[in-house]
């Protein structure tokens, strides 16, 4: 069977079985699938990343439109993530995806993340 099981996925993320669920149920958007594609589990990455070292909380990125994330990360090559960064902000609750040639980028806004992908890209997919 193609894809990785729900214990495979907490395993490879490094969380518990239970955390892995809890976001399962509250963030990823296609509820009744039973193996997940290395794309999703590279946007569960992304999650985790902003959860662990950005102190974001699975009710704060539950108020984005999590299922047109899952999307992007979906219909884009690993070339064209490596390009972009993401940046959240959480006063309007949105996210979006940027091409930038640079990934030093100043952010002034407290209520705005962002990540550069290509490192995090590297890490998962090459």
């Amino acid at each position: 069977m193609l894809g990785f099981s729900p214990k495979m996925c907490a395993s490879l993320l490094g969380v518990g079985d239970q955390t892995f669920r809890y976001w399962r149920e509250n963030l990823f958007p296609f509820k009744n699938k039973k193996r997940f594609t290395s794309p999703e589990l590279f946007t569960f990455r992304l999650f985790l990343f902003f959860i662990r070292r950005k102190g974001v909380t699975v009710c704060n990125l539950k108020k984005l439109q999590i299922k047109n994330m899952f999307l992007h990360i979906a219909n884009n090559t690993c070339a064209e993530l490596q390009q972009q960064i993401i940046y959240i902000d959480f006063t309007d609750n949105t996210f979006s995806f940027q091409y930038t040639p640079d990934p030093k980028v100043d952010i002034y806004s407290l209520d705005i993340y962002y990540l550069h992908l290509r490192h995090v890209v590297e890490e998962h997919f090459l």
